[in-house]
């Protein structure tokens, strides 16, 4: 936790009592073996020892108690405070989450960021599946959004799959024109008419599969080679960032067939 929270936790006295009672389980240990030895010597030794650990233990615990019992209070008026979205935030960048928007919701394509302040706890979602933690420290839960992100953007991404879903759809957006451009929202639209289909993969993943694909220089499948453009009009376009975070506009997408581009390549006599 923050250094601020440790001392609202007192971690120094959790230090001292688990040092003390490792040298209670290790006096237990003894007695039981010089008792079942016979050994009177050692076992009257341990036994004034063992006296004495249980002695400093109960002081020591008394002393955090009472630190203990403020510390859910102290602890939610500090997640409230306007410190800790400024802390959140720091180490969010420090483990080089890319996020927008603002405490308590943020945006980490593909996922949402949502911290909830009446019952303390964060949530990682994308569509149906989501992440929770209690964990609220600025750098544990920071540390937490980065290993979920991470492990995502290093999955393997099945390149021709999604090709072949964008290349299914494409004829009843295009009216079976190959070569005109078409709407990419429509496209995702039509990836996802059932209900179920939008949960199970949102807009978000969408526009992150995109992200992954537009990371070739030139795109093609099969017979077919994809082109992406902006649209004219700004609110019809998703916005698509790569693994350096530079962003890019695409709002149409063309597929063409290999053999009439080839066709229309050839010089005219």
């Amino acid at each position: 936790m923050s250094s601020v929270s440790d001392s609202w936790f007192c971690s120094e006295k959790i230090a001292e009592l688990l040092k003390v009672s490792k040298k209670i389980t290790l006096d237990i240990h003894a007695l039981k073996v010089a008792g079942d030895e016979l050994n009177i010597r050692d076992y009257t030794l341990v036994s004034a020892s063992l006296r004495q650990g249980v002695a400093k233990f109960l002081d020591i615990w008394h002393a955090w108690i009472e630190i203990s019992d403020s510390f859910p209070k102290q602890a939610q008026e500090f997640i409230n405070s306007s410190d800790y979205p400024q802390q959140l935030t720091a180490c969010l960048e420090a483990c080089e989450v890319p996020f927008s928007g603002d405490f308590p919701h943020y945006d980490i394509p593909p996922f949402k960021l949502s911290i909830r302040l009446d019952d303390p706890l964060a949530k990682l979602s994308m569509g149906r599946k989501s992440y929770q933690t209690h964990s609220l420290a600025p750098m544990t839960l920071a540390a937490w959004v980065a290993k979920n992100y991470k492990t995502l953007i290093n999955s393997s991404f099945n390149r021709d799959r999604f090709c072949k879903e964008l290349i299914n759809v494409y004829p009843y957006l295009s009216q079976g024109d190959w070569g005109m451009p078409v709407p990419i929202k429509e496209v995702y639209t039509l990836l996802t008419l059932k209900t179920e289909t939008k949960q199970d993969y949102p807009e978000s993943r969408f526009i992150f599969d995109l992200s992954r694909l537009l990371e070739q220089y030139e795109i093609s499948y099969n017979e077919y080679r994809f082109d992406f453009s902006p649209h004219k009009q700004r609110n019809k376009n998703y916005t698509v960032v790569n693994h350096q975070g530079r962003e890019r506009a695409i709002g149409n997408m063309t597929i063409r067939k290999m053999a009439e581009l080839a066709q229309d390549m050839q010089p005219i006599e």
